[in-house]
């Protein structure tokens, strides 16, 4: 019978890396709702939102592949929602 391994700490690690996604994304969309959030270059407001966020959602995504690469799978599920 194999025993149980405890839960690994990378995995914690990119937990929380996730819910810090979800308050940069929550912090964009604040902005984006006050007329406030930083214009990318050539963008108008919607697409610079969605660019601030796809920026987050791909730096979160790379650092998960590079830290665990058996949790990326699980990291693509989880921004996709995001």
């Amino acid at each position: 019978m194999l025993a149980r391994r405890p839960p690994a700490r990378p995995a914690l690690h990119l937990l929380e890396k996730g819910l810090r996604v979800v308050a940069a994304r929550q912090d964009h969309i604040a902005a984006f709702k006050a007329g406030k959030l930083e214009l990318v270059p050539g963008c108008n407001l919607e697409e610079s939102l969605e660019s601030h966020v796809m920026g987050v959602l791909n730096r979160i995504r790379n650092e998960a592949s590079e830290a665990r690469p058996c949790a990326a799978p699980a990291m693509r599920i989880l921004t996709a929602w995001l």
